[in-house]
């Protein structure tokens, strides 16, 4: 086990010591986010619980791809349909396996989901708590977290509305995702696409989410609902994919096939110019290991004027794994400042 002195000593520090120089900062949130609620997002859970349900033909297919990285399988196929379309070769199979590969994991995270019994539900009032003082968020999960985490902060916003002019209340911000549609539209909500608010401050969908569904140019994404609240979201989701829609994500191989993806849906195009037009500097980037595939996102945080905060995973690693993560992720970031963080202590109780 590391100690902190060691920690130190790698400028690995703990999110106290980083706190106030990010007051106000946006936070983007990836996988480890996720994982921290339940385990059984991580990718070994997931590709197991998407291999049972794979058809069988294409079961041994895929683990010979000796990974159980989705998106570095995908990269693979989406590779070897390019150099097929060079070559003027026509391979229905590799893009029948990209399909199955792309529709099973948002169906996997779907069946894996925690239902409401299964939530930790104090450990996620206690993240509700500490988010609400970042600014604006970013998520490249598709999960229903982030989802629960906003009706957390707006229970807690009306709850403590009469108290207007309490310093705690001015504390309570509301985050809307810009899907606020009209009644008539019953369990989906257009998106309106978020203005900036003194009230509100916005959650955005990078890579789309389980409960965003598209219907076409005319209507474009909508978000599922739950109007009754004794209704399993997942359960609504599971539903509509059921009556053959597939919700909105973005799980492509390589970073210029993912903007491809970005770009032929209006509401993730919207998303990623908010995000890249921001006039934040400041970003805490929770649970991303940003790799290769990501680099469309890497390019928006490294600027010259950014300054970012990178929580790290301790766990058992040696002093030696860390460095080289440090490492990484500074070959990544070129341009914006970057410091380190223990992951651990962002979310404390």
């Amino acid at each position: 086990m590391i100690s902190q002195n060691q920690l130190r000593e790698l400028e690995i520090y703990s999110w106290a010591d980083l706190e106030n120089d990010f007051k106000n900062s946006s936070i983007v949130l990836g996988n480890g986010f996720s994982r921290s609620l339940a385990d059984t997002f991580n990718y070994e859970s997931l590709f197991t619980e998407f291999l049972s349900k794979c058809p069988s033909e294409h079961v041994n297919i895929f683990r010979r791809f000796d990974t159980t990285n989705f998106e570095n399988i995908m990269e693979k196929l989406t590779y070897a349909i390019y150099v097929n379309e060079l070559f003027d070769k026509q391979e229905p199979k590799i893009e029948e396996a990209a399909k199955i590969l792309q529709d099973g994991l948002i169906t996997t995270i779907r069946d894996i989901h925690p239902k409401s019994e299964a939530i930790f539900w104090d450990r996620l009032e206690t993240i509700a708590n500490k988010i609400r003082f970042f600014s604006d968020i970013y998520t490249l999960n598709y999960d229903l977290f982030i989802y629960h985490i906003i009706m957390i902060l707006k229970d807690q916003f009306e709850k403590n509305e009469q108290q207007l002019n309490s310093p705690e209340y001015k504390k309570l911000w509301q985050y809307s995702d810009s899907f606020y549609g009209d009644e008539h539209e019953g369990e989906f909500r257009r998106c309106k696409y978020y203005i900036e608010s003194t009230w509100y401050r916005a959650v955005y969908y990078l890579h789309g989410a389980l409960f965003i569904f598209g219907f076409g140019e005319q209507i474009g994404e909508m978000k599922l609902i739950r109007k009754d609240r004794e209704i399993e979201l997942i359960e609504l989701i599971g539903d509509t994919i059921k009556e053959g829609n597939m919700p909105v994500f973005v799980c492509e191989g390589s970073s210029d096939k993912k903007l491809e993806q970005i770009n032929s849906s209006s509401y993730l195009k919207w998303v990623h110019k908010v995000f890249d037009r921001t006039k934040q500097h400041k970003f805490v980037i929770f649970g991303c290991s940003l790799s290769q595939q990501d680099t469309h996102i890497i390019d928006v945080l490294d600027k010259p004027a950014n300054s970012l905060a990178i929580s790290l995973h301790i766990g058992e690693k040696t002093i030696g794994k860390l460095k080289t993560i440090e490492q990484d992720y500074e070959n990544k970031f070129t341009k914006a400042e970057v410091r380190f963080f223990d992951s651990a202590t962002l979310f404390l109780p």
